[in-house]
């Protein structure tokens, strides 16, 4: 899905490398709090990825999409 998304120009290219750098690591620490709570309950770990995934969809509506990409994406791989 990363892959097929918006060509990227030469103008936005940083701004994009930040984004992943920051989606990647966000998706990641969800990820890894959601295998820790994973261990207390389930329920909770369910609440807390429904949380993320929320804030996902916020962030899509703003000028992030990519990053809200990049989170959903490294979550569902955790």
């Amino acid at each position: 899905m990363v892959v097929i998304g918006p060509i990227s120009f030469w103008g936005n290219v940083l701004q994009r490398a930040l984004q992943r750098i920051a989606g990647t690591v966000f998706g990641a620490a969800s990820g890894l709090i959601a295998l820790r709570l994973e261990l207390i309950s389930l329920p909770v770990m369910l609440v807390w990825c429904g949380l993320v995934m929320f804030f996902c969809g916020y962030l899509t509506l703003g000028k992030r999409p990519y990053m809200a990409l990049l989170i959903g994406i490294t979550l569902a791989k955790r």
